[in-house]
């Protein structure tokens, strides 16, 4: 099953959830990377975020759609809480003051 190269993501075996991502995969090996190396992609880019903008930034949904951009090459393939996503798609920010606050305390 390694070998295999799905084409057509519909077909394809190799898939994985995150929260409430359903991510599709060509093959073994593109599915294997990402789970292996999307933690690390995260917490890095939201740090250089953080230190750009000077502020806790929370981009984690932008993130792993843009590392999953980076690894899947023969396709996207991408359901978020069972809506599948087209590969242009808008992501918004929301100012959550609330959380501000019980951060500064």
């Amino acid at each position: 099953m390694a070998n295999i190269v799905c084409y057509e993501l519909e077909d394809s075996p190799f898939f994985l959830r995150i929260d409430d991502f359903m991510f599709y995969f060509s093959s073994l090996f593109y599915k294997n990377k990402f789970e292996k190396e999307y933690p690390e992609y995260v917490r890095s880019e939201t740090l250089k975020l953080n230190v750009r903008y000077r502020m806790i930034v929370y981009a984690d949904e932008m993130l792993l759609l843009s590392f999953y951009k980076q690894i899947e090459k023969r396709g996207f393939k991408v359901k978020y809480k069972g809506v599948e996503l087209e590969k242009d798609y808008y992501i918004d920010c929301i100012l959550n003051k609330e959380y501000s606050e019980r951060v500064k305390e």
